[in-house]
């Protein structure tokens, strides 16, 4: 991990991180500005600048393994979410408690769209990207 974080900001690669981190925050700006309530441009900003960032923090990895592994952690993150909110409108039959659970829903129905989704696009695009990148070097 220590060697991964030292990549990304080495003379190689600084240039390239620094601007899909400025590009990502540029394009979480414009969403903040554009609204996500109902607003197809906000929400399209919001994805966009979680794939530029996640994909700042990972394009130096060069396994197309790591990326597939990245996607499938997510997913089951994503399960791990939605039988624990299950579990709570299960147990939580107090209507304080409930609405306490409804914020609970609410940060992770964010974290799931706007993280984890966005992981998993970068992790099966870069992982097939990175694969046949690969498979075109053993061929030449």
């Amino acid at each position: 991990m220590r060697k991964h974080l030292y990549l990304l900001f080495d003379r190689e690669h600084y240039l390239k991180t620094s601007m899909l981190l400025t590009l990502g925050l540029a394009a979480l700006g414009g969403a903040m500005i554009a609204g996500l309530t109902d607003n197809l441009p906000g929400i399209i900003l919001a994805y966009a600048s979680a794939v530029l960032i996640i994909s700042a923090l990972t394009y130096t990895w060069t396994e197309a393994f790591s990326f597939l592994k990245m996607a499938g952690a997510a997913f089951v993150l994503i399960i791990l979410i939605y039988m624990t909110l299950l579990i709570i409108g299960f147990v939580v039959p107090d209507d304080e408690l409930h609405q306490k659970a409804g914020l609970i829903e609410g940060i992770a129905m964010v974290s799931v769209f706007f993280v984890l989704i966005p992981t998993i696009i970068v992790g099966i695009g870069m992982g097939v990207y990175r694969a046949i990148k690969e498979i075109r070097k053993f061929e030449i």
